[in-house]
């Protein structure tokens, strides 16, 4: 590890706020920081859960970080304090393993789930209840994004994007890749949720028949 002394790293705090950095003032700085951080995470916390709760697959934090939510091979998603590090509630629902989970970007008591099975829930948190919409494929519910203003999740499955009203019984929108091979398996809002971020995976490529040795 990089040893940087704090009247050095001060000293370099001083001059940058000066405007007379110096040479190695830059590299200084950057060193006491990844040194920091490095120390800064060298405890650890288990949270207990509750059950049998398997495989742990996904875990994301809410906007103040209070609370943690977990997604586990029982077909469950779990919710933790983050303060007590104890299990506040366990959700059940999902007909097979949630694959991706978020919370709303300013709502500790929102979250949506989508699982292997092809079912979309979006909670509320405060009284466990929760708002269902299945594809008529099923296919795997790839990746989930709330829109940070609007009332509307974006569901990836398949080669789909569907915008749904969770008010409503069925998305309102949907738009696809123009090929069914083109699975999307990533979405996110931009932080004004006026574009969308996308990651699709490539059509396979047909086998090249260079190099090879017919066979009779």
């Amino acid at each position: 590890m990089r040893r940087t002394g704090k009247a050095n790293v001060l000293t370099a705090l001083i001059d940058r706020e000066t405007n007379c950095r110096g040479t190695h003032d830059h590299n200084l700085l950057t060193s006491y920081a990844e040194d920091a951080s490095v120390m800064s995470c060298n405890q650890t916390k288990e949270c207990e859960l509750p059950g049998s709760p398997r495989s742990t697959f996904l875990v994301c934090f809410s906007p103040d970080k209070t609370k943690m939510a977990s997604s586990h091979g029982d077909h469950t998603v779990r919710i933790v304090d983050c303060k007590t590090f104890k299990c506040m509630n366990t959700l059940r629902g999902h007909p097979r393993t949630p694959w991706c989970i978020v919370f709303h970007p300013s709502s500790n008591e929102l979250l949506a789930s989508g699982c292997l099975g092809g079912e979309v829930r979006v909670w509320n948190l405060k009284t466990g209840d929760s708002e269902v919409y299945t594809p008529p494929d099923r296919a795997v519910i790839a990746s989930l994004a709330f829109h940070p203003m609007d009332h509307v999740l974006l569901i990836a499955t398949s080669n789909k994007l569907l915008l749904w009203s969770w008010d409503q019984p069925e998305p309102f929108a949907c738009v696809q890749t123009a090929s069914a091979e083109e699975k999307v398996r990533l979405v996110e809002f931009s932080p004004l949720g006026d574009h969308i971020l996308t990651a699709v995976t490539n059509i396979p490529q047909p086998a090249s028949n260079s190099g090879t040795i017919p066979t009779r």
